[in-house]
C-alpha cells in the first residue's frame, strides 16, 4: 500500500466461533473481542502494520437466554449445523415435544421432528 492509502480488512469467525483477540502492532483492539466479525479499518497508512487475531469455539455462556451447555454446543458443531438454523427452530427445537436439550440427549435432530414411542 501507498503511504497515506486507506483500506479495510475483515476478520470472521466460522459458525460457532468468536474473536478471542485482535493485535495491531501489539496493541489490543478491544473491540473486537468476543464477536463474531470486525472490520479493521486504516485510515492513512503512515508505516508498517501487523495485524494478529487468534479464534475460539464459543461456549454456552455466549448464549445466555438459551439452556445449553458446552456439550450441546460441540454436538451443533460436530454435525455441522449452523448457528443461524439452531437460532431459528428456538428453544424448542423444530416444534414437536422434545427441547434442544432432549433432542441432544436422544442424538436426534433438533431440526427435524422427532416422534418417539414409548411402548
Amino acid at each position: 500500500m501507498n503511504s497515506g492509502s486507506s483500506t479495510s480488512i475483515d476478520y470472521v469467525a466460522n459458525q460457532w466461533y468468536k474473536i478471542a483477540s485482535l493485535k495491531s502492532n501489539g496493541n489490543d483492539i478491544a473491540g473486537a473481542i468476543g464477536k463474531s466479525s470486525y472490520t479493521f479499518d486504516v485510515n492513512s497508512m503512515s508505516g508498517n502494520v501487523s495485524n494478529n487475531v487468534t479464534f475460539v469455539a464459543k461456549t454456552a455462556e455466549d448464549f445466555p437466554l438459551k439452556n445449553w451447555t458446552n456439550a450441546i454446543l460441540d454436538w451443533f458443531r460436530r454435525r455441522g449445523w449452523t448457528e443461524d438454523e439452531i437460532d431459528g427452530v428456538g428453544d424448542t427445537g423444530d416444534g414437536d415435544e422434545y427441547t434442544i436439550p432432549e433432542e441432544y440427549l436422544m442424538d436426534t435432530s433438533p431440526l427435524l421432528t422427532t416422534v418417539a414411542d414409548a411402548k
